[in-house]
């Protein structure tokens, strides 16, 4: 049957709003006429539909611009205290987060350390002090809080909104993260994959902006990449693409926590580089890594492997050299399914691109087709550890702007 029309009006106010907010946080100030123009509703529409969100607060007026047949015209911007989202996100080592407004400026952040030994109490516990410590230095009251969009590690279920499991995180599974977070704060929640927020931050604020086709890698305590195709993150049919991290490179290789064998993580992830250190040099191999974690092998960390490899120790450069290796070899076979304009690196890789980079660039070129690379343009990023929360953040503006769809109505035989 016909939809009915009081529906049908409601879902054109709703489409109008939609797209009135669209435009002006996408062209920042913009007036009445130019709305007009660029959104093709009538002006009377446009007036009625402006009304509405400056006594709502959505919007607000911002000074005058260029004058049409004599008169100013004021300028509209989104409303600055309108309301906020916060992002979040977690591994195994912190929890970072922070809130922006609809313009998305950052206006608090907050972060916490993690235990050596966490579990999943402590991580809950800790994704909600975090929140908390957020709201409060916004000055705001929670009542302007929208939604929060929170970064998962690990393999999500979107629709349910349940964090599946993470390989880093030995007691995290199936865990309702969603709902738990609905019930502590009382607005919507959206999760995900951690990678593909940091490649949506990539394609808003980083060197990615201009990129049409973009992959993201980070290099962390797991192994992870982002697609993006346009304005859209690609998830796969299963919201589980991106796993790079378990694409095996290593026939008969070591057990993965995600149970499978010789997997990436198992040879190039922060937590393997340090892993390696400490077996060759307690098979007899001397090293200055040893020295730079205080004599203590249990202490020894990815970190000290690379500023031992910065100073030319052989134990150091070996390990990075191999490691480089695989990863330019899983890059190369994502590259071929993929054929991505351009290939960012995270700026873990980076602080460390003279040690690994120039080696997985190479590997790239020998091992992906030719006319994948041919125009490939490969950079590092140049955003900071909060670039998976702001991603997140700008997740849920994205959903509060997003333009509701106007189905076309069903028939019935007459």
């Amino acid at each position: 049957m016909l939809l009915e029309e009081e529906n049908q009006q409601t879902l054109t106010g709703r489409y109008y709003r939609a797209l009135v907010l669209t435009a002006v946080r996408q062209y920042h100030a913009i007036s009445r006429i130019q709305l007009r123009k660029v959104t093709g509703i009538r002006l009377a529409s446009i007036s009625k539909v402006v009304k509405d969100l400056l006594e709502e607060g959505l919007l607000e007026e911002a000074g005058s611009g260029e004058s049409v047949r004599g008169r100013k015209q004021i300028l509209l911007r989104l409303g600055s205290a309108s309301g906020f989202v916060i992002g979040v996100e977690f591994d195994v080592n912190r929890v970072i987060g922070l809130a922006v407004d609809l313009t998305s400026r950052v206006v608090s952040q907050s972060q916490k350390k993690l235990p050596q030994v966490v579990n999943r109490k402590r991580i809950l516990n800790a994704i909600q002090e975090v929140i908390c410590d957020i709201i409060k230095q916004t000055n705001q009251n929670q009542s302007k809080l929208i939604g929060i969009g929170v970064a998962d590690p690990g393999v999500i279920d979107i629709r349910k909104g349940i964090s599946v499991f993470s390989s880093t995180i030995s007691d995290w599974r199936d865990v309702p993260l969603r709902s738990i977070l609905e019930d502590a704060f009382g607005v919507p929640v959206m999760i995900e994959a951690n990678t593909r927020t940091k490649t949506l931050c990539e394609k808003r604020f980083g060197v990615g902006k201009e990129a049409k086709n973009l992959m993201f890698v980070e290099v962390g305590s797991g192994i992870g990449c982002g697609l993006m195709n346009g304005k859209e993150l690609y998830r796969g049919f299963t919201e589980s693409a991106g796993e790079l991290g378990h694409v095996r490179v290593l026939e008969n290789g070591p057990v993965c926590n995600c149970g499978s064998y010789g997997c990436l993580e198992t040879q190039a992830s922060l937590p393997a580089l340090a892993s390696q250190a400490v077996r060759a040099m307690k098979e007899g191999a001397v090293s200055r890594i040893l020295e730079l974690a205080g004599g203590e092998a249990d202490r020894v960390t990815a970190e000290h492997v690379f500023e031992a490899a910065r100073q030319g120790d052989k134990l150091a450069l070996g390990i990075l050299d191999k490691a480089a290796e695989y990863l330019g070899v899983a890059v190369a076979g994502a590259i071929n399914l993929f054929n991505p304009e351009m290939v960012i690196f995270d700026s873990k890789l980076g602080l460390v691109s003279e040690l690994m980079l120039e080696t997985v660039k190479r590997v790239i070129q020998r091992q992906a087709l030719a006319v994948a690379t041919r125009d490939l343009k490969i950079g590092v990023s140049t955003l900071g550890e909060e670039a998976g929360a702001l991603g997140a953040a700008v997740m849920v503006l994205d959903k509060v702007f997003e333009i509701p769809q106007r189905t076309v109505p069903e028939f019935v035989e007459v």
